[in-house]
């Protein structure tokens, strides 16, 4: 056999059938295909052909691997892998829900505290014009609307305690510089309170987790006659508190003090220490007022004690409980602004 080049014929040299054994010489020099459709292997140096297939069992072959290969790659999921991926599903999920949670707790949070101190600056302006703090409800009313609003209740029901206060009409027509504050109507609460014998309800504003602000006015007296140092609520109106004076939320657990997720009895416990009462209607509240003789024992400020010690801090706070931070302490979830 002689070499030729690629494309041309070779004629054989054994005297065979020329049509059927004239080759072709394919991309490999010693790999040629035969006219008659056989694949020859030719030894290069003896020019001798050494293996031959037809076309027809390499298709078929062909053909075989590929039908094997598909129906490996169509093969189904076994029950253990369906399983670890609605495992890793689920586990994803909940991290990703966790986390949003988690912001959108952190987001009701930070607006609680630029409330408090919106409420906290209109207070202290408040009291700088008519000389002490006035409940929260009436710091969106002017003047006018404040004086037909108090005609028949009694000018006391304007102090945050109800502690009395005379007769203010004149002052306020020239003092109150009202109002201090607006209100979104959607995050309002009813806040109840009595005075002469009236019970009226005032939109109250509430926090995003729908607890209405309250305020703390805490004085300490300096010992004398022989007692020791004291921690009170201011006692009348017009008093300055040098102890604390401010705005609070009660946060997500709607009460004074623990932390973000507490002990459901502990957060049963300290409901008692709220400056507010529940009642039937989960959006109405009663607002604490001191009474008549604000000294006494009748004085819900006073009574229990809880309610004073939830916004002191140690040392001065006396023993309450061990259920978890106060107000101001350490993973407390409230939160206040100091005025």
């Amino acid at each position: 056999m002689v070499k030729r080049a690629k494309g041309e014929y070779a004629e054989p040299t054994d005297g065979g059938d020329a049509p059927s054994q004239k080759l072709v010489f394919a991309q490999r020099t010693n790999h040629v295909i035969g006219l008659n459709g056989h694949e020859h292997c030719v030894d290069t140096e003896s020019r001798t052909v050494i293996s031959l297939v037809t076309r027809q069992e390499r298709t078929e072959q062909k053909t075989m691997r590929t039908r094997y290969t598909g129906r490996h790659s169509q093969r189904g999921f076994t029950l253990a892998e369906m399983l670890i991926v609605a495992a890793l599903i689920a586990l994803f999920s909940g991290l990703f829900i966790f986390s949003i949670e988690t912001q959108y707790t952190l987001n009701k949070q930070k607006a609680s505290v630029a409330e408090c101190r919106q409420i906290a600056t209109a207070m202290s302006f408040a009291q700088q014009d008519v000389g002490f703090f006035p409940k929260i409800c009436f710091l969106r009313f002017n003047s006018t609307n404040l004086v037909s609003v108090l005609t028949g209740m009694g000018y006391d029901a304007l102090e945050y305690h109800s502690l009395p206060v005379g007769d203010l009409q004149a002052r306020l027509f020239k003092q109150w510089k009202g109002p201090y504050a607006a209100f979104s109507q959607d995050r309002t609460v009813k806040m109840q309170f009595v005075s002469n014998s009236i019970t009226r309800e005032f939109d109250w504003p509430a926090d995003p987790f729908g607890n209405p602000y309250v305020a703390y006015f805490v004085t300490t007296d300096p010992p004398s006659g022989g007692n020791p140092v004291r921690h009170r609520f201011i006692w009348s109106a017009g008093e300055k508190p040098n102890e604390f004076a401010g705005i609070v939320s009660y946060g997500r657990n709607r009460v004074p003090g623990l932390g973000d997720m507490p002990d459901p009895n502990a957060v049963n416990q300290r409901k008692a220490y709220r400056l507010y009462a529940e009642t039937a209607n989960p959006k109405v509240f009663q607002l604490l007022q001191a009474g008549a003789d604000p000294t006494s024992g009748a004085n819900p400020y006073n009574t229990p004690n809880g309610r004073l010690n939830m916004i002191l801090i140690d040392p001065l706070a006396g023993a309450v409980d061990t259920l978890g931070p106060r107000i101001r302490e350490t993973g407390s979830d409230d939160r206040y602004v100091e005025f």
